[in-house]
């Protein structure tokens, strides 16, 4: 139980650190799940991503937070291959840094195309 509460934690850490960068680049941004005031409203395939943002009518990120608690959870792997490889769309992930390698490693795996890695120290 500790584990996934900590887990849980650092998903939502993660995705608020997202979400300040993001802000602070002038991107409107959706991330409903975290108690975030803006309901997600964009999805590809059914997935809503942890964050929609978007710049203007030519900037739309979906983002998803990934920690290595997360990663053996039976759903991601479908989740990421749904969000992924869209040319409309560019697909971001973000992890923490002692995670980095790692995620790389299982992304390369799983053959999961993205536009670009984020890491947030822990």
């Amino acid at each position: 139980m500790v584990i996934q509460k900590n887990s849980d934690i650092m998903h939502k850490t993660l995705i608020r650190s997202m979400i300040r960068k993001l802000e602070s680049e002038n991107y409107t941004v959706q991330a409903d799940h975290i108690g975030y005031n803006k309901e997600v409203k964009e999805e590809w395939g059914g997935e809503k991503p942890d964050i929609y943002a978007y710049k203007g009518n030519n900037s739309k990120v979906f983002i998803e937070a990934i920690t290595k608690d997360n990663i053996n959870s039976k759903d991601l792997k479908k989740r990421l291959e749904i969000l992924s490889g869209k040319s409309e769309i560019e697909f971001w992930i973000i992890t923490t840094k002692d995670f980095l390698d790692e995620l790389k490693n299982k992304l390369k795996e799983w053959n999961i195309l993205y536009d670009r890695l984020f890491f947030f120290e822990e």
